[in-house]
């Protein structure tokens, strides 16, 4: 018999857990990133497609990096200025 995480003899499940605490990771895939944030998957996968996610790829699938993630999604929107940028003459 092996040990499981909670310390106790049994065997160990191959189910998965769907609980997931972002305090304790610094990496998760988009759909854990999902389950955590309440944004949704296909928000996600566009700003991975566009270059705006942060995080790795490793393989082929990406982890995204939360703590920058929720920085970024934090962070006040620069204000953007009143008028033209450019004024002709």
């Amino acid at each position: 018999m092996k040990e499981n995480m909670s310390g106790r003899k049994g065997k160990l499940s191959s189910r998965k857990k769907y609980t997931v605490y972002w305090e304790d990771k610094m990496f998760c895939t988009i759909r854990e990133t999902v389950r955590i944030s309440g944004l949704s998957e296909r928000y996600l996968r566009r700003l991975c497609r566009e270059g705006k996610l942060p995080g790795i790829y490793c393989g082929t699938r990406f982890m995204v990096n939360l703590p920058i993630l929720v920085d970024m999604m934090t962070r006040p929107k620069p204000e953007e200025p009143e008028g033209p940028l450019l004024k002709f003459h």
